[in-house]
């Protein structure tokens, strides 16, 4: 498991994202949000945590990204609250073009997913399972 002891709390309840995809998350058209392999907590350290008591976790626009290797949290521009409505791990080969509805406007296919993973994490190779977030925005 990567260690993410160094990260505080909020980072740790926090789905980081690419500025470049400020608009559409600022407008809270997007609602579904993917990540490589499988992020539930029993398996991945990397899983999204939600805060103890009230249930919320954030989307996080990322200013600079961090590096778990010199353990260098991101640092992120803004935070929106959110509930973690469904969090769902899916085999890459059987996701459908629903799974895709929500999602950024240029993730709407397998191939279109795979190449932001390629692009974001530096995969070696096609995933066997993703892990789906759907997000409900929330006023705090």
């Amino acid at each position: 498991m990567i260690d993410v002891s160094y990260l505080a709390p909020e980072d740790r309840q926090t789905l980081g994202e690419d500025a470049r995809y400020t608009e559409q998350i600022l407008s809270k058209q997007v609602t579904v949000f993917f990540r490589p392999g499988n992020r539930d907590c029993a398996f991945d350290s990397r899983c999204i945590r939600k805060d103890s008591t009230t249930g919320v976790s954030y989307i996080g626009i990322i200013a600079e990204y961090g590096n778990h290797a010199e353990k260098r949290p991101p640092r992120l521009s803004q935070r929106l609250p959110c509930l973690i409505k469904e969090e769902l791990v899916i085999p890459f080969t059987e996701l459908k073009a629903s799974d895709f509805a929500g999602a950024y406007q240029e993730i709407n296919s397998s191939q279109n997913l795979l190449a932001y993973f390629l692009e974001k994490y530096q995969l070696a190779e096609v995933p066997a399972v993703v892990t789906r977030y759907v997000v409900q925005y929330i006023n705090q």
